[in-house]
C-alpha cells in the first residue's frame, strides 16, 4: 500500500502548485498523490480514516504524524482494526504520537467495522465511491468546499456507522483519491479538463 510520506523522494522546487501545497508535508501529498485516481481499497479506507482525524484540525498536522498512525493501526488488515478494543486504544493514546482526542481514535476501529457494513452491499469502498459519478473523473469551480454529492456520500457513510464524517470531509477526500480533479489553474498538474 502506498504511504503519502516519502522521504527519500525528491521533490522539484521550481514548480507551480496549488495555494494550498506550502508546508513540506504538503508538498510532498500534492505531488505524489493529491487528485491521483486511486482504487486501493487499504489505501482508500486509510485516507479515509486520515480526513476523519483532520476535522477541526489542518491536514498537515495529520501528515505530520502518518507514520504514528501507521505504527497504531494496520491499514493494510482492516479486519483486524476492525476487532482492536478500549485496551487497545489504551495503548495508542500512550504509545503513539497520534491525536490525543480518544472519541477520534475510537472512531478509526468504528470506521472499520462500517466499513464491512458497507462493502456487504457495494462489495467495496472502491465501487461505492466511484460508482457515485458513473467511474468517472469529475472538475469542481475553484473554492468550493462541499456539494450535493458529498453531502449525500456523507449522509450515506453516517448510516453505515462512519464517524466524523461530514460533507465537507467527504469532499476533500473525493478530491485527494481523484474522483474530482481539482487542481488549481495554474498549478502544474492541472489537467485543464473540461468541467462538468
Amino acid at each position: 500500500m502506498k504511504k503519502y510520506i516519502l522521504n527519500n523522494k525528491k521533490i522539484m522546487n521550481n514548480k507551480k502548485r496549488c495555494s494550498w501545497a506550502k508546508t513540506k508535508h504538503y508538498i510532498k501529498y500534492h505531488d505524489l498523490f493529491w487528485g491521483k485516481p486511486n482504487h486501493d481499497e487499504n489505501y482508500l479506507f486509510k485516507l479515509l480514516c486520515l480526513e476523519t482525524q483532520s476535522v477541526g484540525l489542518g491536514f498537515s498536522v495529520i501528515l505530520s504524524k502518518e507514520q504514528e498512525y501507521e505504527k497504531a493501526f494496520d491499514f493494510n488488515d482492516i479486519k483486524k482494526i476492525s476487532q482492536m478494543n478500549e485496551n487497545d486504544i489504551d495503548k495508542i493514546m500512550k504509545q503513539h504520537n497520534v491525536i490525543k482526542y480518544k472519541a477520534k481514535i475510537k472512531a478509526i476501529i468504528l470506521n472499520a467495522k462500517a466499513y464491512f457494513n458497507l462493502v456487504k452491499v457495494y462489495r467495496s469502498l472502491d465501487n461505492y465511491l466511484w460508482s457515485k459519478t458513473n467511474f468517472k473523473i469529475l472538475k469542481n469551480k475553484p473554492s468550493t468546499t462541499e456539494n450535493d454529492l458529498s453531502k449525500k456520500i456523507a449522509k450515506e457513510l453516517k448510516k453505515f456507522g462512519f464517524k466524523f464524517i461530514g460533507s465537507v470531509t467527504v469532499f476533500s477526500y473525493l478530491q485527494a483519491i481523484g474522483i474530482y480533479d481539482d487542481h488549481e489553474k495554474n498549478c502544474y498538474l492541472n489537467t485543464n479538463k473540461k468541467m462538468k
